[in-house]
């Protein structure tokens, strides 16, 4: 049964992970758009602009592989073993 709780905790660990990566890649994908729209409004001119939307894709692409990582974890735990196949 001790197995079991720890596993529940864990598992509530992870979602509440989840929530927050998806929360703050919310957030940087808002970001991108509204330095994206000052891109273009600048005429594609502004080395500013394009080194800040270079750092957000950066966080963007570490929290994908963050919650792709948490993805891999549930299927290594259920079982599947982390295999893509159907």
């Amino acid at each position: 049964m001790i197995g079991t709780r720890n596993s529940l905790v864990s598992g509530e660990d992870k979602g509440r992970r989840f929530l927050e990566l998806v929360d703050e890649q919310n957030s940087l994908q808002w970001n991108m758009v509204r330095n994206l729209a000052k891109l273009v409004k600048s005429g594609w001119d502004s080395p500013e602009i394009k080194a800040e939307l270079e750092s957000l894709a950066k966080k963007h692409e570490k929290i994908t592989r963050e919650l792709n990582g948490l993805d891999d974890d549930s299927n290594n735990n259920n079982g599947n073993g982390g295999s893509d196949a159907l």
